[in-house]
């Protein structure tokens, strides 16, 4: 006779009671920053007694570890489809033109600073960096270029390795700078709001000024297209090659 799988509240399965863990966690880090967030104030957020969360998780810095781990799964989108499938069915350019906008699309989206938390956990743990997610990141998008190349879709201007670090690199920097200007929205309460600084009077929405003058940070969609696009030009691709490859994700239903 079967096992019956366990049910948590409101119906929920193990894995999805976790994620609702995650989801609690990422908005107590968000909120209160990591210093201040508590194991206690997770149990709390997700209606649960402190000692049942010490069942999922050992600890705080275990906790946004998971998160780390969760945002740093570039293929996620895919839905149990191997990376050899995905390539194999649809080709590498769709494949990484998918990853690169669900990587940049998710952390725009998100209140919480990754980057911030992976130095957190870093120093909880006092280590020198937390970068076990990233070099899974990185690994990934290398294996993904790394196929592409040796079927000729993808023509990387360096090694498969070093294609990854710089798509990496971009598609951080145009996060960095999208939630930059995000985080100047927050801090102007309004038009006019304005900040003393050394005596200096500075307009606080200045830091929407990329969003103004630039389509591309208009909203978090807009910057991992723009993303995206980016990623395959480092490999190759032309303005039809980029076209084609939307479209094949699209009809995956990898992008919308």
């Amino acid at each position: 006779m079967a096992q019956r799988k366990r049910k948590y509240r409101d119906g929920m399965n193990a894995q999805e009671f976790r994620e609702k863990i995650l989801d609690a966690a990422a908005e107590q880090f968000a909120a209160r920053t990591y210093a201040q967030t508590t194991m206690s104030s997770i149990a709390h957020a997700v209606g649960i007694d402190q000692s049942s969360l010490y069942h999922w998780f050992s600890s705080k810095a275990e906790v946004a570890s998971s998160l780390l781990q969760r945002v740093n799964d570039p293929l996620a989108f895919l839905g149990g489809t191997t990376l050899e499938q995905a390539t194999a069915s649809v080709g590498a350019r769709a494949v990484l033109i998918a990853a690169v906008f669900h990587d940049a699309r998710n952390l725009c989206l998100s209140r919480l600073d990754y980057y911030e938390l992976e130095g957190a956990v870093a120093q909880a743990r006092g280590t020198a960096s937390d970068d076990e997610p990233y070099r899974q990141l990185a690994a990934t998008l290398t294996g993904l270029v790394a196929i592409g190349e040796a079927t000729g879709e993808l023509h990387p201007v360096g090694d498969a390795r070093s294609t990854a670090f710089a798509i990496l690199t971009m598609d951080e920097g145009l996060q960095h700078r999208f939630r930059q200007g995000q985080n100047g929205d927050a801090a102007a309460g309004g038009e006019g709001a304005e900040s003393a600084v050394d005596g200096d009077a500075i307009d606080a929405s200045a830091a929407t000024d990329d969003a103004d003058a630039n389509p591309v940070m208009a909203d978090a969609d807009s910057c991992a297209r723009f993303a995206a696009r980016c990623a395959l030009r480092l490999v190759g691709a032309s303005d039809d090659d980029i076209d084609c490859a939307w479209s094949d994700a699209r009809t995956a239903g990898w992008v919308g």
